[in-house]
């Protein structure tokens, strides 16, 4: 989260002296999500140690012991959360933030081509998805995610009869913070299964999207101010596993540059578009399954992924993590 939001989370009267000790802001349990991310927050920033649990939080929007144990989408987490936190957040000076700050505006046009009359449906979005399949990064998704279709047979208003026209989305207003959705699952239409794509995708640091602004006066007036076009990359989410389960990894920049945030590539990508086709088990869920299944219950990608990650050049690891992966080898043979 960034520092306006936590600046905004940390200003609520959500406790006296202590974070043990509420206050009536707290009262009837609406508002205790909030309690428990200031508490989140002031533990990451202040407590020494490895890592803070979020179980508590988790509690307050539904999730209990049942719903940790099963595999979830990261996409999916961030809409809960948002809507737990907008709900929590009403009555409040506070109540338009998430909107604010996270929600953009854009507008789906369908266009004539023959009279040129065009329709707009507006559409706020939390993110934007980009597709991965065969492409090569950001800005070639970019540009295929706006791009306009062609559909025929549409019936003009104007025109009175079926034409051809070009419907595509365009950015009327853009959020402070922007977010990405790379859709690396797609659907085998013959076997109806779940394919992962594990294909490289290349993203940059610093981004304009300037030139996917509607034509409006309102939307082409953000191009005055730099700061509400040009977007800096903060932070990268990446999925490793299947199509059917894995986990998520966080790489944020460090603002206060105690880290190193330039990653050093990979030695060797894949040449050509890859797939990672999983074997569907009758037991499991397509919506989710469970995260902490056995070796042998994986699907195929993800025990090549296994494998692969046990055949590690250790004379290029640092020495903490030479004694980490020992350490974790060493409870798999105890397993």
């Amino acid at each position: 989260m960034n520092p306006a939001f936590r600046s905004a989370i940390f200003q609520l009267p959500l406790c006296e002296g202590t974070l043990e000790h509420k206050t009536d802001f707290v009262k009837g349990g609406k508002r205790k999500g909030l309690l428990e991310i200031q508490r989140l927050f002031v533990m990451l920033q202040c407590a020494d140690r490895k890592a803070c649990s979020t179980q508590d939080l988790t509690k307050t929007f539904g999730w209990h012991a049942g719903e940790g144990q099963q595999q979830q989408d990261i996409q999916e987490l961030n809409r809960i959360l948002f809507e737990a936190i907008e709900e929590a957040l009403k009555g409040t000076l506070y109540e338009s933030l998430i909107e604010e700050m996270f929600f953009g505006v854009a507008h789906q046009f369908i266009t004539c081509s023959e009279c040129g009359n065009a329709s707009k449906v507006t559409e706020k979005f939390l993110d934007i998805p980009l597709f991965v399949d065969g492409i090569k990064g950001v800005h070639d998704s970019l540009e295929k995610y706006f791009r306009p279709d062609a559909i025929e047979g549409y019936f003009c208003q104007q025109c009175q009869k079926p034409t051809t026209v070009h419907k595509g989305p365009l950015l009327h207003r853009l959020p402070p913070v922007l977010t990405f959705n790379l859709t690396r699952i797609k659907y085998d239409m013959r076997t109806w299964d779940r394919i992962k794509i594990n294909d490289r995708f290349e993203y940059p640091l610093e981004l304009d999207l300037s030139q996917y602004l509607e034509p409006s006066q309102e939307a082409q007036a953000q191009k005055s101010d730099p700061d509400l076009v040009n977007y800096e990359l903060k932070a990268i989410i990446i999925h490793r596993g299947g199509p059917y389960g894995g986990h998520y990894h966080a790489y944020i920049k460090d603002d206060l540059q105690e880290g190193n945030w330039n990653l050093t590539l990979p030695e060797k990508f894949a040449e050509s578009p890859s797939e990672v086709i999983a074997e569907k088990k009758p037991s499991e869920s397509v919506a989710s399954v469970s995260a902490s299944a056995s070796e042998d219950s994986k699907p195929p990608g993800e025990t090549k992924a296994a494998e692969e990650e046990e055949q590690v050049d250790w004379s290029k690891l640092s020495k903490k993590e030479r004694k980490k992966r020992a350490q974790q080898q060493k409870k798999k043979n105890s397993a």
